[in-house]
């Protein structure tokens, strides 16, 4: 098992969070009230999910996925940006619905695929 942790960098108020090895519920109440901070942030430009080294996220951290997305919907009315070029954690995604809540990016953040 290799144990997740979710990294933060920001730049022009664009906040990033990059999970990376297996994503499992007990890092989502930290990560929750971290996300909760940044969306009452005035500054926030927008936010993007890193998902491309990722190896695994557990149903916990999908509905906290869920619930950011919905939340800067309603708030800022802008979509968060996801990136995944895993086609396993992208078709649970897409079966999930969550690819209409965010802008689902298919390449990592440093343009490979």
């Amino acid at each position: 098992m290799t144990d997740g942790r979710v990294l933060h960098a920001v730049h022009d108020n664009v906040h990033v969070l990059r999970y990376e090895g297996e994503v499992r519920y007990p890092l989502a109440p930290s990560v929750a009230r971290f996300v909760d901070a940044l969306l009452n942030d005035v500054h926030l430009e927008g936010l993007v999910i890193d998902l491309t080294k990722a190896s695994m996220i557990d149903s916990t951290n999908l509905g906290q996925l869920a619930r950011v997305a919905t939340a800067m919907l309603s708030s800022r009315g802008e979509k968060v940006t996801l990136v995944s070029n895993q086609d396993d954690i992208n078709a649970l995604l897409t079966s999930m619905g969550l690819d209409d809540l965010f802008n689902l990016v298919e390449e990592s953040i440093n343009g490979s695929p």
